[in-house]
């Protein structure tokens, strides 16, 4: 999903198709999300600012996906998006033979060499 998003991101048609659509809705940020997109393309709405929050460089984008977490989520991030995130990681490195440890608060911790061959 990240490689998919990365790819959207830096394909430039894409990107800016993307970023008229976070502009768009943050025309109406007086309005809960709900009521601009209906309930389930905001929590898609949602769990892709989180997506493209994760996959996209410093920048105006990033700072545009950060504006509409604060206007529409009070800067919360979809947790759900969040653990699917985490979960994609961990799979793609025991894939990879890294060894992966939890400490507590959901936070992951790897030995060994890590990102080394990893694409963005």
């Amino acid at each position: 999903m990240t490689t998919w998003a990365c790819g959207y991101l830096y394909d430039p048609a894409l990107s800016d198709h993307y970023e008229r659509c976070v502009a768009a809705i943050l025309q109406h940020s007086l309005r809960p999300p709900e009521m601009i997109v209906g309930a389930v393309d905001a929590r898609k709405f949602r769990s892709s600012l989180k997506i493209f929050k994760a996959t996209s460089a410093p920048g105006p984008h990033r700072q545009r996906i950060r504006q509409a977490l604060d206007a529409f989520y009070g800067g919360q991030e979809c947790e759900a998006t969040l653990k699917f995130l985490m979960l994609q990681i961990v799979v793609a490195l025991i894939r990879r033979r890294v060894k992966v440890g939890f400490i507590p608060l959901g936070c992951i911790y790897f030995q060994g060499p890590v990102f080394s061959g990893l694409q963005h």
